[in-house]
């Protein structure tokens, strides 16, 4: 049995401690975006299609408020983030029209809680955000790995091209998911966005395959990858850590017995670890410590 030191019990309960229940969405939400502005949620798009919806963390009672629609297009795995009291939307795929083949669109929006109005920025990313993610440092977004959008829209033209006909969609299907990871190319460089002077900069590539559906996590100047395909269905358990300045990123090893409480649960604090070589664990609190068995 592994035992966790004290401290990291104490900030598991304290956690846990803070939870509670939270009114239900109107509808079911997956591959959408949200992000945190002030005391107030917003969440939206995925299988919400254009809907947006806002939670007052204040006033729980009143429960989720419809708010203005994405402009559209419908998209899912847009990249989303909170800079400066307004929401900013980057990318996702979706179809322009009912008839068009399913794309890696690259526009930009930026939500306005306070006129609850959206708007169109005219710019757009030097590199593909479909299935990418975005994190605020200060008054900038970084935004980090994605599909490619070349191989991504060509599948799908290729699947539309191929119609009724089952054995050439398989053929299709077959050629796109037999590749290597390095085959898809999907993202590893960092991209940076700034709101306030709408201007792009490049970040520099992470050191390993790159990746779409990535967990990130910003701290200090402690930018954090965790996860992520690196191909179509295969996910990967590997981490990243690079420090963030200026126009500049380095990247590091994550620090050894690294671990993450993925759920808690139960007055005894149920929850699975996972630990620094990609293990996952049960544990129990009691007597003052995380009890881990193997």
């Amino acid at each position: 049995m592994k035992t966790l030191p004290l401290l990291a019990a104490l900030l598991i309960t304290t956690a846990a401690a803070q939870t509670q229940a939270y009114p239900d969405l109107p509808r079911g939400i997956k591959n959408g975006v949200g992000g945190l502005i002030g005391n107030t949620i917003y969440v939206g798009l995925g299988t919400a299609g254009l809907k947006f919806y806002a939670l007052n963390l204040s006033d729980l009672a009143k429960g989720w408020a419809e708010m203005a629609a994405f402009p559209g297009p419908a998209r899912d795995q847009a990249s989303a983030t909170v800079v400066s009291g307004k929401l900013y939307v980057f990318g996702g795929m979706g179809k322009t029209t009912a008839e068009a083949t399913t794309s890696v669109f690259n526009q930009v929006h930026a939500y306005d809680p306070a006129s609850n109005t959206w708007q169109e920025l005219k710019t757009r990313a030097p590199l593909e955000i479909g299935g990418g993610t975005a994190v605020a440092q200060r008054d900038r977004i970084l935004l980090f790995g994605g599909v490619n959008r070349n191989i991504f829209n060509g599948y799908f033209t290729d699947i539309a091209a191929a119609g009724t006909d089952m054995a050439a969609s398989d053929a299709v299907a077959l050629a796109y998911f037999s590749g290597r990871p390095q085959d898809y190319h999907f993202g590893k460089d960092v991209q940076s966005y700034t709101p306030a002077t709408n201007t792009w900069q490049s970040l520099g590539t992470a050191p390993f395959t790159g990746r779409a559906g990535a967990a990130i996590s910003f701290q200090g100047d402690a930018l954090t990858v965790v996860s992520g395909e690196i191909k179509p269905g295969l996910r990967t358990a590997q981490a990243g850590r690079a420090t963030v300045k200026d126009g500049d990123v380095t990247w590091s090893e994550v620090p050894k017995r690294l671990f993450e409480a993925v759920s808690l649960g139960g007055a005894s604090q149920l929850m699975w670890l996972q630990y620094d070589d990609y293990s996952v664990w049960q544990g129990i609190f009691e007597d003052g410590k995380v009890k881990v068995a193997e």
